[in-house]
C-alpha cells in the first residue's frame, strides 16, 4: 500500500484550527467587552453634556427651523451650541417631535432613526476607517418631551475605538502566529515517533537492514515501539536461524550429489575409451553434459552454503566498477557528486558478486537498459541499480530475498538471497524500490 507522509500536516492543521479559532472566540470577547466598557463610559460622559444643553437652551430651540436663521434667538441658541462644540470637540443637532431638524452645529447631518429609536441610544460605527460616535437623549421641560438632542462625535475624539481595532488587529496576528508555532511543534514531537517507527518498517518491508526504533517514552505508543522491536528482533533471528539451516542442507545436499556425479562422469569418460558405437557414444555425451550441468548447480549450492570471511580494503571505485563494466558492456555508469578516482571501502570480490547478480537477474528478467548510479550523500556511497524490466508485483517484491524463491523457470532463486547476505555481512542496508517505475536495488555503504 502506498502511502503520503502527511499525518504531521494533518495534525498540524488540526491542532492550528481549533487554537485560531479558540483565539478568536477569546480575542472578540474580550474586544466586545472592552468596546462596551469604553462605550459606556463615554455614553456616561454625553449624558452630562447633554444635561448642561438641556438646562442652556430654551423649549422654543425645538420650533426652529432654517427660516429662522436671521433670528435673534436662532443666533443665541447657535451660540450657544457652538460654544459647547468648542469646547467639548462635537457637532450638536437638534430634532422636534416630528423628526424635522431645528438646529443643528453640523451642515446636512441626517438622523436614521432606524439606529437611533426614541428614548437614549447610542451608536458607534465606522466611517471610512474613522470611528463615528452618534449619542441622542430626548429633551424635556416640565415633564413634556420637545423633541430630542442628538450628539455626534467623530475622529480623534474616539481615538481609543481606532486602537481597539488596531490592537485587536496585532493580536489576532500575533494569536495566529503562535497559534501555528505551537500546533506544529506539537504535531512535529507527535509525530517524529510514529515517523521513526515508519521509516524502520519500511526499511525492513523492502529488504533493508533492520532497525530498532529508538524509545524514549512511558506511553502507549511507546509500548508499541518496544513490542515492534521485540518482533522485528524475533524476526531476525528466526531468519538468520532459518538462513544457517538452509546453508547446512544445501551443503550436505551439494556433498551428497557431487560424489555420485563425479562416479557417473568417470563411468561415462571410461566406456567412451573403449570405442563405442556412434548411438552409444552421443548417448555418453549427453551424460556427461547434464552430469556438467548437475556439478554447477551443485557449485552453485555450495556458493550459496559457504560462509566466506570479509576481507574488506579500500578500493578505487573505478577500478572497482571497471571489474563489472567489462563483464557488462552495455551497464551504464553514472557519477553523482562523486569522483571515479575516488575510494570505497568493501570485500570487492564479495560485493562485485553481489552487484553481478542484480545485474544478471536483470537481463534474465528481460530488462535492455541496466544503469548502475553512484551517489555520495549524507556521509554514505549509495550503489543504486536500476533497469527498465517489467516491474516486480509487490507481492512477489515481497518475497525476492527468500531464498530459492524465484519467478523463472530455470532459476534457483538463490542469487538476490546471496547479494543480501553478503551487502548484510558489511554491516549495510539493501533495499528494492519501484516508485519511479524501474527496479531499483539501493545498497549504502559508510564512505
Amino acid at each position: 500500500m502506498k502511502y503520503k507522509k502527511i499525518f504531521k500536516w494533518e495534525l498540524f492543521a488540526g491542532v492550528a484550527g481549533i487554537l485560531v479559532i479558540n483565539f478568536i472566540l477569546l480575542n472578540l470577547l474580550v474586544n466586545a467587552v472592552f468596546k462596551n466598557v469604553l462605550d459606556r463610559e463615554i455614553n456616561s460622559r454625553l449624558a452630562i453634556i447633554s444635561g448642561n444643553i438641556e438646562e442652556s437652551l430654551a423649549p422654543t430651540a425645538f420650533s426652529l427651523s432654517s427660516e429662522d436663521k436671521f433670528t435673534g434667538f436662532y443666533s443665541h441658541s447657535m451660540d450657544i451650541l457652538m460654544k459647547i462644540k468648542d469646547t467639548r470637540g462635537m457637532d450638536i443637532t437638534l430634532f422636534n417631535n416630528a423628526g424635522r431638524e431645528a438646529i443643528s452645529t453640523e451642515k446636512g447631518f441626517k438622523l436614521v432613526e432606524s439606529y437611533l429609536p426614541p428614548g437614549n441610544q447610542s451608536i458607534t460605527y465606522f466611517e471610512s476607517g474613522v470611528p463615528v460616535k452618534i449619542y441622542s437623549t430626548p429633551y424635556s421641560n416640565s415633564g413634556k418631551i420637545y423633541g430630542s438632542i442628538v450628539l455626534t462625535i467623530r475622529g480623534r475624539a474616539l481615538a481609543a475605538f481606532g486602537e481597539i481595532r488596531s490592537l485587536q488587529t496585532n493580536i489576532m496576528l500575533v494569536l495566529f502566529a503562535f497559534a501555528l508555532a505551537v500546533s506544529f511543534l506539537f504535531s512535529f514531537l507527535f509525530t517524529r515517533r510514529i515517523g521513526q517507527t515508519v521509516k524502520s518498517m519500511e526499511s525492513i518491508s523492502k529488504g533493508g537492514a533492520i532497525e530498532l526504533i529508538k524509545v524514549d517514552w512511558f506511553d502507549e505508543l511507546s509500548f508499541l515501539q518496544s513490542e515492534i522491536n521485540r518482533m522485528v528482533h524475533g524476526l531476525k533471528v528466526l531468519e538468520d536461524t532459518r538462513y544457517k539451516e538452509i546453508q547446512i542442507v544445501a551443503m550436505g545436499l551439494a556433498h551428497e550429489i557431487k560424489n555420485p556425479a563425479a562416479a557417473i562422469y568417470n563411468l561415462s569418460e571410461i566406456i567412451q575409451r573403449g570405442k563405442p558405437d556412434p548411438k552409444t557414444a552421443e548417448s555418453i555425451t549427453k551424460i556427461k553434459s547434464e552430469v556438467n550441468r548437475l556439478n554447477s548447480i551443485t557449485e552453485k549450492f555450495i556458493g550459496f552454503a559457504r560462509d566466506n570471511e570479509l576481507k574488506k580494503s579500500s578500493f578505487v571505485l573505478g577500478y572497482f566498477i571497471g571489474a563489472i563494466k567489462e563483464q557488462y558492456g552495455s551497464l551504464e555508469i553514472v557519477y553523482d557528486n562523486i569522483e571515479a578516482n575516488d575510494s570505497i571501502h568493501i570485500d570487492d570480490v564479495l560485493m562485485e558478486r553481489a552487484l553481478k547478480n542484480i545485474i544478471k537477474n536483470a537481463y534474465e528478467a528481460g530488462a535492455s537498459k541496466t544503469v548502475l548510479t553512484v551517489k555520495k550523500e549524507n556521509g554514505m556511497i549509495n550503489l543504486e541499480i536500476c533497469d527498465d524490466a517489467p516491474v516486480i508485483p509487490p507481492e512477489t517484491a515481497a518475497k525476492i530475498f527468500i531464498p530459492f524463491f524465484t519467478t523463472k523457470s530455470t532459476g534457483m532463486g538463490i542469487g538476490l538471497a546471496i547479494t543480501k547476505n553478503i551487502v548484510e555481512k558489511h554491516g549495510v542496508s539493501m533495499e528494492y524500490d519501484a516508485s519511479s517505475g524501474k527496479n531499483c536495488f539501493r545498497i549504502k555503504i559508510p564512505e
